[in-house]
C-alpha cells in the first residue's frame, strides 16, 4: 500500500544564515519607509502595519537577502517541482510590522505564483502565522490527531532567519501579537518567466 498526498499545497520552508548584525540592519532601513495600516476592514486599529513601497529588495540593503531567497528557491524549483523550463523573476517585495496587540486579516496574494517570507525580528508570542485551506469540503471532520493529510489550518511558529515559500493562493493571517515587542517580517511575491503552459493549448502563452 501507499499513501499519496495528491493535489496537495507545497511549501518550503528552511533557515537563511544571517547575524543578528545583519537582521538589526534590515530591521532599522524598514524603519526608515512610510508605513500604512494593512487589511480590507472598515475598523483596522489593530491591524499589522506595512511598508508603502512594494520594491523594497530594489534596496542595496538587501542584495544578499535576495540571492540567498533566489538560491533557496531554485532548490525548490529544480529538485522538488521539477519546473525546470521556467525562471522565476521576484515583483513585489515589502515589509511588514506588527506591534503589540496586533494582527492581520486572511488573505492571499493576486498577480502571482509563489511567495514568500522572511522573517527579521520575532520575539516569543509575537505572532505566529496561519495557513487555511479555503477550498470547498464536502465533510468537515475532527480527526483525533492532526497532520499533513487531514489539517485544513497549520501555524507556523517564526523564528529569526526563517524562509517560507508557498503558493500565493493560499490564505493566511499573522495571529496577534501577545509579546511586548514588534514583530518584523519581509513579505514578495514570483511570477515565473518564459513559455507557460503546454505549446498547442488553447492557454500557452510565450513571454
Amino acid at each position: 500500500m501507499r499513501v499519496l498526498p495528491l493535489f496537495s499545497k507545497v511549501f518550503y520552508e528552511t533557515v537563511l544564515d544571517f547575524s543578528d548584525d545583519d537582521l538589526n540592519m534590515f530591521k532599522s532601513v524598514i524603519d526608515t519607509y512610510d508605513i500604512e495600516r494593512s487589511g480590507t476592514k472598515l475598523d483596522t486599529s489593530n491591524n499589522s502595519l506595512s511598508i508603502k513601497t512594494k520594491e523594497l529588495f530594489k534596496n542595496p540593503t538587501f542584495t544578499e537577502l535576495v540571492k540567498k531567497i533566489s538560491d533557496e528557491f531554485l532548490l525548490f524549483q529544480n529538485k522538488y517541482m521539477k519546473y525546470t523550463n521556467n525562471n522565476f523573476e521576484i515583483t513585489t517585495s515589502w515589509a511588514t510590522i506588527t506591534k503589540p496587540k496586533q494582527e492581520s486579516n486572511f488573505h492571499n496574494h493576486f498577480n502571482s505564483m509563489y511567495s514568500g517570507i522572511f522573517y527579521i525580528n520575532t520575539p516569543k508570542n509575537s505572532g505566529n502565522i496561519m495557513f487555511e485551506d479555503y477550498r470547498d469540503k464536502r465533510y468537515n471532520l475532527e480527526p483525533n490527531e492532526h497532520n499533513e493529510y487531514n489539517s485544513h489550518a497549520f501555524t507556523f511558529v517564526p523564528k529569526p532567519n526563517m524562509l517560507i515559500l508557498f503558493p500565493s493562493e493560499i490564505h493566511h493571517k499573522i495571529l496577534k501579537n501577545n509579546s511586548k515587542e514588534d514583530r518584523y517580517s519581509i513579505a514578495f511575491n514570483m511570477i515565473p518567466k518564459g513559455d507557460i503552459g503546454y505549446a498547442g493549448s488553447d492557454s500557452y502563452f510565450r513571454d
